[in-house]
């Protein structure tokens, strides 16, 4: 027999616990089904979003904020002992009701204590209620049962251990409230947080309305008396049936359909970004069902609380209310995933600053087995495949990742910082001694460095290590500054090199040492660059409009390894194209994947622009930031092309004669006008060398800099244009300059001083040539690199037939550094990272 629920259907069960209701009819109460736990359990992962940090473990926001979640810490510290037949009366009830006082011993605890009569027997009920902050003016409530049924019999010695219904849910909730109670104290929530567990909502017979419901039924009459008006209410979420396979929350309650809705954006939002695993969609995101299961928050509906969520799992398992129902029935994953998901969601509704943190944040992995404290040649011996494995798959979805247990301790670090800030304490004409020198070791001082150029100087200065055999102009007013610094570049490097072999198992290359024959940072080749970051307090400072702490950029080496203080401020790029924090994490190094490596690994690796921003709080803006980097560049001999891509060569259309042999020429020519162009442009400057640009350029070399582009732009008969669709949007070319031919058919325009957008009308036998953004930058501004865009002709003959033009853009070797000749004091921006930039700006898919 089948009941139908709306579009939902479930099978009849034998056992008849919780009733159903097909709208509100009395004649329609025959499917008693319980649909509790599987809910709750990916609920609860919402809202933890990512922690386990459990009991109160967590020393500060970051914690509650860590993307992980250790389910065998979760599990012996919180679950164990509630994997316990604990029938209401049972040693293993009472057991279970000291376990839950001591995991909230830093709440506002209240106990409920009532006695009831079935069947002429007396019970004693114990509802515990423990709260954050009483004396708020609104309470979410987060509540499920602790009690387990009876099976087979009415006995206190029943076996029946209850694993979804409902030890794991108790579990969760507790996890989650000693993680939110943290969040809470410092974010200033207006809502006390209560976490409710009731006692007897097992029936002891059969489920009627007085048999069953005891502790909801008893705390709903007394709420009143015991918390004040049911008003301060702000939400009831209800938990059950949570833990097992292929669970499935549906949206049951109007009142709460946006909270449902969010949940199931969370899980989309952190299935996308790799915090939760592939698994079908766990909250189905439609109109609410007409459903009401009976379970503990019926007494408060009665009572005319109507927002309520409840989380319970629809169809319920097929363990439920058997002797199955027991430790071997729970997925972890599933557990942990609906951590993540509740706790995002809780903190989002408490107004939790830092809920966007939690949803992007940069999961953790475990570096023990690859640590400092292991020698070269024995790390290499040990098991790297499974953390192999786990880094690919965090480079993939995020491009950075942090690591723990990586072998530098907090004594060392602190040594570092220590040495550093007494160097950028020095006043500003001992720091000058110690200027970049043509290796680029030493001091670059405050405002000198730009990392977007189309920013203002970046807030903040640095001094680099870029080689440690060379003599070098070492701090000689600091004690060890020079020791203290080799013995970071190499603990750092070695560090880097480690995660490069991991990255060759993790993607299954034939040699785990691939990478070892392109990278030697402690050679004598000047390649790496150990950079301290100091970001002077903002108080008293004047920011220019647009100007942050670092620019937005990618890193063009194969990997970085970054230590960064508590003050915050680091933010990337992720998949939505929005910026978004990354949250300090203490104990832990941060590491990314450079633009190079992303090249190696035939973009499977993500190299993910970032940015430093000034913080909004106002104690953090008067705290000095501090970050380490070290940098890991190839030689600068290597030539990088993917072990994955046979083919990472050019590839030609065959099926067009000479097609290759009529661009490479056209590549030529138009290359060498531009170098001719280049020429030109230093006599006309009057720089001492004609050829100033000679070094920076080579079109035809090894190094992939330049691109001929041949646009073809087809006929718009028959096409659909939308609104505000043009045949090339607005930019500006980002290059030193570039030669273009165009048809007769037009379309190009450009904008002038005037700031209006004029046509450029085609001239027959004619090339050309315009600045692009790095020239501006060599000239000191005296050229402009021009706005220009395409648009399409008015015209219907124009519309007919296709617009073609080809252009040559040449572009600096990739590891230039652009500075101008004309102003001594112009910052240096690296050619490849700002094309870098560049390219994730205009090609966002």
């Amino acid at each position: 027999m089948t009941y139908l629920l709306n579009d939902l259907s479930f099978s009849e069960m034998s056992r008849r616990p919780k009733t159903i209701s097909v709208k509100h009819s009395p004649h329609k109460r025959s499917c008693l089904v319980r649909w509790k736990a599987p809910v709750l359990v990916m609920t609860a992962a919402i809202i933890v979003g990512i922690v386990l940090t459990i009991v109160h473990k967590a020393k500060d926001v970051h914690h509650c904020l860590n993307p992980t979640i250790d389910y065998e810490e979760f599990y012996d510290v919180i679950l164990k002992d509630f994997l316990v037949p604990r029938p209401v009366g049972s040693q293993g009830h009472e057991n279970v009701r000291k376990h839950i006082r001591q995991l909230m011993t830093d709440w506002d605890i209240t106990e409920d204590n009532f006695h009831e009569t079935v069947r002429g027997r007396s019970w004693k009920f114990h509802n515990i209620i423990a709260q954050s902050d009483p004396s708020k003016e609104k309470t979410i409530i987060i509540s499920c049962h602790y009690d387990s049924k009876m099976i087979p019999e009415v006995s206190v010695d029943s076996k029946f251990i209850g694993a979804t219904d409902s030890a794991v849910p108790c579990a969760l909730i507790i996890s989650l409230a000693n993680t939110l109670k943290k969040v809470i104290s410092l974010t200033a929530s207006k809502y006390n947080l209560m976490v409710v567990f009731f006692d007897g909502e097992e029936a002891f017979y059969e489920w009627t309305a007085t048999d069953s419901l005891y502790g909801s039924r008893h705390l709903a009459r007394n709420w009143k008396k015991l918390f004040g008006s049911p008003s301060k209410i702000h939400k009831l979420i209800l938990l059950d049936l949570i833990g097992a396979d292929n669970c499935v929350f549906h949206n049951t309650f109007p009142s709460t359909s946006q909270d449902f809705k969010n949940l199931s954006l969370i899980e989309r939002q952190l299935r996308t970004n790799g915090h939760i695993s592939a698994l079908s969609n766990s909250f189905a995101d439609k109109s609410p069902k007409t459903i009401n299961v009976e379970d503990d928050h019926i007494p408060f509906l009665r009572k005319g609380i109507q927002n309520i969520l409840h989380l319970i799992c629809i169809p319920f398992p097929k363990e439920w209310h058997t002797m199955g129902d027991n430790e071997e029935v729970i997925n972890s994953k599933a557990v942990t995933d609906f951590h993540k998901i509740l706790q995002q969601y809780l903190c989002e509704m408490m107004e939790n600053p830092q809920k966007i943190k939690m949803i992007d944040s940069i999961p953790t992995l475990d570096f023990s087995v690859a640590s400092l404290r292991y020698s070269d040649d024995e790390y290499i011996k040990n098991d790297l495949g499974k953390l192999a494995d786990e880094v690919i798959s965090v480079f993939r979805e995020h491009g950075f990742l942090y690591i723990k247990n990586h072998g530098i301790t907090n004594a060392e670090i602190e040594e570092f910082n220590v040495c550093t800030e007494l160097f950028f304490n020095l006043p500003e004409d001992v720091k000058q001694e110690y200027l970049l020198d043509e290796d680029r070791h030493g001091w670059s001082p405050y405002l000198k460095e730009t990392a977007n150029i189309e920013r203002p100087g970046d807030l903040k200065e640095s001094f680099n290590v870029r080689e440690i055999l060379k003599s070098k102009n070492w701090p000689e007013e600091i004690p060890n500054f020079q020791k203290i610094n080799v013995k970071f570049f190499k603990m750092l490097g070695t560090l880097a090199l480690r995660t490069l072999r991991l990255i060759a198992i993790g993607l299954k290359l034939d040699d785990p040492g691939f990478f070892d024959e392109f990278h030697d940072p402690f050679g004598e080749e000047v390649c790496c660059n150990l950079r301290t970051l100091w970001y002077p307090s903002l108080i008293g400072k004047e920011m220019v409009t647009n100007q942050i702490r670092c620019g937005e950029h990618t890193d063009f080496d194969s990997v970085t390894v970054l230590f960064q203080d508590a003050v915050g401020g680091l933010e990337v790029l992720n998949k939505q194209n929005k910026f978004v924090p990354v949250t300090p994490r203490p104990d832990c190094a941060l590491i990314n994947v450079g633009n190079l490596m992303q090249k190696w690994s035939n973009d499977i690796l993500q190299s993910t622009m970032h940015r430093v921003v000034a913080p909004s709080n106002d104690k953090l803006q008067h705290a000095p930031r501090r970050s380490l980097a070290f940098f890991l560049h190839p030689k600068n001999s290597a030539t990088v092309k993917s072990p994955l891509n046979e083919d990472d060569e050019p590839n030609w259309p065959e099926e067009v004669p000479n097609f290759q042999k009529i661009n490479v020429k056209f590549f030529k020519m138009l290359g060498t006008l531009a170098l001719r162009t280049l020429r030109l442009i230093a006599i006309g400057l009057k720089l001492d060398d004609p050829g100033f640009f000679d070094e920076f350029h080579d079109p035809f070399g090894e190094e992939v800099c330049c691109n001929l582009r041949t646009l073809w732009y087809p006929s718009l008969i028959g096409k659909e244009v939308v609104p505000n669709q043009i045949r090339c949007g607005e930019h500006a070319d980002f290059d030193s300059l570039t030669i273009l031919f165009q048809d007769a058919i037009g379309g190009l325009e450009i904008l002038n001083k005037e700031n209006k957008y004029i046509p450029v009308t085609p001239r027959p036998d004619c090339a050309l040539i315009n600045v692009g953004n790095l020239m501006q930058k060599w000239s000191n501004d005296i050229f402009k690199s021009t706005m220009h865009r395409v648009v399409a002709p008015s015209r219907d003959e124009l519309m007919r037939a296709p617009r073609r033009s080809f252009a040559f853009f040449l572009h600096p070797k990739n590891s230039a550094m652009v500075k101008s000749p004309l102003n001594e004091n112009d910052e240096p921006v690296n050619a490849g990272e700002f094309a870098k930039t560049k390219f994730a700006q205009f090609y966002k898919h």
